[in-house]
């Protein structure tokens, strides 16, 4: 028995209804969860950024573990867990899956350009934490010992004769200033006059300034890391003044 046309009509109305609702289907894909709020997500990457030491945007072994004690085997495990690519290295995407945070879409690892430099200046001599000028001297270029002593004293907001991460995040990019003192309200800043006369005779003449001996017979001497313009750094040689700067 054939359908009759009214049947056949619906029948075709309907397969055409059913195309164009899988048409539709394609056109607007189902959307995923919404992000979490944005407090959670700040958050995560802040707790990210402090566990990821050289801030290069991931999380290596030791990073990942380095704040929590594990039995023996379960670091390895752990990591492995959040590490889902096993490319040891763990993204602030599968950090934030292992804590259940959605990111917003296109959220990138928070590369630390300021710390990454820090610890290759720190790096460079102790690896302690801090950066001493000496780890400066190493990896920079300054026009004088004075231009490095005036760079690292607005470094070392606290006077620890050493330069932290904040420290070292709060001056960062700022231009390397030689300060020059001015000899004429500080005369024992100006070193000419004392060339070619000794220690002793030097001191005298100063009558109470600052004055310190910063190289004797060849051999460089400690110095303390604070700047003073009014301050005489001499060089002796047998007992004679040969060179000198203020400072």
């Amino acid at each position: 028995m054939k359908p009759s046309p009214s049947l056949t009509a619906v029948l075709f109305a309907l397969a055409i209804f059913g195309h164009a609702q899988a048409a539709d289907t394609k056109k607007k894909p189902v959307a995923g969860p919404p992000p979490s709020p944005p407090k959670v997500v700040d958050a995560l990457i802040a707790t990210f950024s402090s566990l990821d030491f050289d801030g290069n945007g991931t999380l290596d072994f030791g990073e990942f573990t380095a704040t929590a004690r594990y039995m023996q085997g379960a670091a390895e495990r752990a990591f492995r867990n959040v590490d889902l690519n096993r490319n040891r290295a763990i993204s602030i995407q599968e950090f934030a899956n292992s804590r259940s945070v959605r990111l917003p879409a296109g959220t990138k690892n928070p590369v630390d350009p300021v710390k990454q430099e820090f610890r290759r200046l720190d790096g460079d001599g102790d690896a302690n934490g801090v950066v001493s000028i000496e780890e400066i001297a190493l990896a920079m270029t300054f026009p004088s010992g004075e231009a490095l002593d005036a760079y690292f004293a607005g470094l070392d907001t606290d006077g620890s004769e050493g330069v932290s991460l904040d420290e070292w995040r709060a001056g960062y990019g700022k231009p390397v200033v030689v300060l020059k003192p001015d000899n004429s309200a500080c005369p024992g800043g100006n070193p000419a006059p004392y060339i070619g006369k000794t220690l002793d005779e030097v001191r005298a003449l100063l009558n109470g300034r600052a004055v310190r001996v910063v190289k004797l017979d060849g051999v460089e001497l400690g110095r303390t890391l604070d700047y003073n313009p009014c301050r005489l750094n001499l060089e002796v040689e047998k007992g004679v003044v040969k060179a000198g700067y203020g400072g």
